[in-house]
């Protein structure tokens, strides 16, 4: 573009970053990384949500049934999946960000196919019903780490 004025340009784009950074932290595989239904949450701006420095953080809500055991990598130390009614205090506004995922999902179980991805191949309305049920506000699982926002 010659010595025309532009803005700065980002490497990969927000859902690359976002797969590729839960993959890292995680220890999870690109194929279970690459195959998960990942969507984005939110973008938070709050210029206070992070009292070192200014940080702009683009949630994504990922869904995968039968997830492995996360392990650490990148700047994460250590990973675990843990119980959402279990994983506060959160740092920073992440029980926000937490919340705002359960919101969304929950309400995409109820309007949306996707709780099917919960099920074997073959089920009835009565399981179906369970696996929803278990896959509800009280058993979302999230992973934490020792990362920034």
């Amino acid at each position: 573009m010659g010595a025309a004025r532009r803005l700065p340009a980002a490497r990969e784009c927000a859902e690359d970053a976002a797969r590729r950074e839960l993959a890292e932290e995680t220890g999870l595989g690109p194929d279970t990384v690459g195959g998960l239904h990942l969507e984005q949450l939110r973008t938070y701006t709050d210029p206070d949500r992070d009292p070192r420095m200014r940080v702009v953080s683009v949630a994504y809500a990922a869904l995968l049934p039968d997830l492995p055991e996360p392990r650490g990598g990148g700047d994460a130390a250590s990973a675990r999946w843990w119980d959402a009614d279990g994983a506060g205090p959160l740092a920073f506004d992440h029980d926000r960000i937490l919340a705002d995922a359960r919101d969304r999902i929950g309400a995409k179980l109820e309007y949306t196919s996707l709780a099917t991805a919960f099920c074997p191949a073959e089920f009835t309305l009565g399981s179906s019903s369970r696996s929803t049920r278990r896959s509800g506000a009280s058993s979302w699982t999230a992973p934490t780490s020792g990362a920034r926002s």
